[in-house]
């Protein structure tokens, strides 16, 4: 299972409650060897609650980052072979800006073949840094393009072949005629697919406030491989303690 969740509200200002139900909701959902979730908006500079999870759970950071206020990481479940069942690998210097928002990760499914799974948080359109947002974009297509045509890592410094990559996370686009949602068509144009709308799933499903802005990505040769959920418990409005629902993908079998 691979999860993605948006956990904005949980600053270095947490109450302990609100912390708990995200340790509640990772012990429910990370059962397996095999499960990853991502974070998106981690507090950086929040070392209590990074120290609490590390009890429990390998911490995937991404590289290259300069002390931001907030990074996306991911999490597996802590065993004797946690470096065996994910690689973090270093594609960040490919990405133009924003290099804390996104994280590249391994998963071996045979040999040297691997699904490549990509946890990304978009930066928001603001017209005084819309330079950060096009370079993020921009670059972030670019590799997608090549990496997803080529099916390999070689021109990146890894000897990896890949079979299927996935795209989760917090992409903030929804609306139409915006020159986000015009970036994000640009991205599945080079061989992606909504998860979500492909399997006949209603776009005003929402994950945050009004807007559907949490997404799953599949390479367009694997879609028929991988169903879709999103889990609305998280919202503060369910008891929860974000104001984003997580998005769930799962292997069929």
């Amino acid at each position: 299972m691979i999860l993605s969740l948006n956990i904005c509200k949980l600053s270095s200002d947490s109450i302990e409650n609100v912390e708990q139900k995200l340790f509640d909701y990772l012990e429910k959902n990370i059962k397996s060897k095999n499960d990853i979730v991502f974070l998106h908006e981690f507090p950086y500079k929040n070392s209590n609650l990074e120290n609490k999870l590390s009890e429990k759970y390998v911490i995937f950071k991404p590289y290259g980052i300069n002390k931001p206020l907030f990074i996306t990481v991911a999490l597996v479940k802590k065993t004797v072979d946690s470096f065996n069942q994910f690689e973090n690998i270093q594609l960040q210097n490919f990405i133009l800006s924003q290099k804390n928002r996104i994280l590249f990760i391994l998963k071996p499914i045979g040999k040297q073949q691997y699904n490549l799974i990509i946890g990304a948080h978009a930066p928001t359109y603001n017209s005084k840094k819309f330079s950060s947002v096009y370079n993020f974009w921009e670059s972030f297509i670019d590799l997608m393009k090549k990496i997803n045509a080529f099916k390999c890592l070689n021109g990146y410094g890894y000897d990896k072949k890949i079979k299927d990559i996935l795209i989760v996370g917090d992409l903030n686009v929804f609306y139409p005629g915006t020159e986000q949602k015009r970036l994000f068509y640009k991205l599945l144009s080079v061989g992606f697919l909504d998860l979500w709308i492909e399997s006949n799933k209603n776009n005003e499903e929402f994950t945050h406030l009004q807007s559907r802005i949490d997404y799953g990505l599949v390479s367009d040769d694997a879609f028929k491989k991988y169903s879709i959920e999103i889990d609305h418990t998280t919202k503060f409005e369910n008891n929860g303690f974000t104001d984003h629902s997580a998005i769930k993908i799962y292997k069929k079998r």
